[in-house]
C-alpha cells in the first residue's frame, strides 16, 4: 500500500545552447554537464529520502541515464521509465497515474534544483494539508515552475494543447 504522499521527480538531459556563450554551463564539456546534472539529480533524491511517510518516484529514460549513480537509492526509490511524449505530457500522465495509485498529495519536482532541501519539500506538504483544493508552485528567477505541489489531480495544467505549460508557465495559471 503506497503512503499518502508522493514526490514525483523527473531526471532529463540538460538543455544547453552551445551557440549562445553567455548561457549557463554553454562552455562545460558534455562529460562535466553530465556529471553536474546527475549530483544535482543526487542531491534532490537525498534530501527527498530525508522524509518520512513519503513514495519518491524518479521518472527517467533508462537508456539515457546510468544506474551506477543511482544505485544507492534503489531501496528508497521507485524508478519508472519516462512516458512517451513532450516533457509536458510526461508530467500530465505522472500526475494522472500517481493520483490513480491513491495519493493524495504530490510534490512535482520538474528541475533539480541544487537549493532544494528536504525542508523545503516538508513545507510543501505541510501548505497541502491546510486546504482540500490546493497547489503550491515555486517559481525559478527565469519564472519557470521548479516544482508543484497537488493535493487534488490538476494534471491539465500540464496540458499542451494552449502551448507548453513548462516552458510557458503563464499557460498554468
Amino acid at each position: 500500500m503506497p503512503q499518502s504522499k508522493a514526490i514525483l521527480l523527473f531526471s532529463k538531459a540538460p538543455q544547453i545552447n552551445r551557440t549562445n556563450r553567455d548561457e549557463p554551463y554553454a562552455a562545460l564539456p558534455w562529460e562535466d554537464l553530465d556529471s553536474l546534472f546527475t549530483a544535482m539529480l543526487g542531491d534532490v533524491i537525498e534530501n527527498a529520502c530525508h522524509l518520512d511517510n513519503v513514495d519518491i518516484i524518479l521518472y527517467r529514460d533508462s537508456m539515457a541515464q546510468s544506474d551506477d549513480f543511482l544505485s544507492r537509492f534503489h531501496d528508497r526509490v521507485d524508478f519508472r521509465n519516462a512516458f512517451d511524449g513532450s516533457f509536458s505530457e510526461q508530467v500530465q500522465q505522472s500526475v494522472d497515474a500517481a493520483f490513480a495509485h491513491g495519493y493524495n498529495q504530490i510534490v512535482i519536482i520538474l528541475d533539480n534544483h541544487p537549493l532544494l532541501t528536504s525542508e523545503i519539500m516538508s513545507s510543501v506538504f505541510q501548505q497541502l494539508g491546510y486546504e482540500d483544493d490546493c497547489i503550491v508552485y515555486g517559481p525559478t528567477i527565469e519564472g519557470k515552475p521548479y516544482l508543484l505541489g497537488l493535493k487534488s489531480n490538476y494534471s491539465n495544467i500540464f496540458s499542451v494543447n494552449g502551448g507548453n505549460p513548462t516552458i510557458n508557465p503563464q499557460l498554468m495559471m
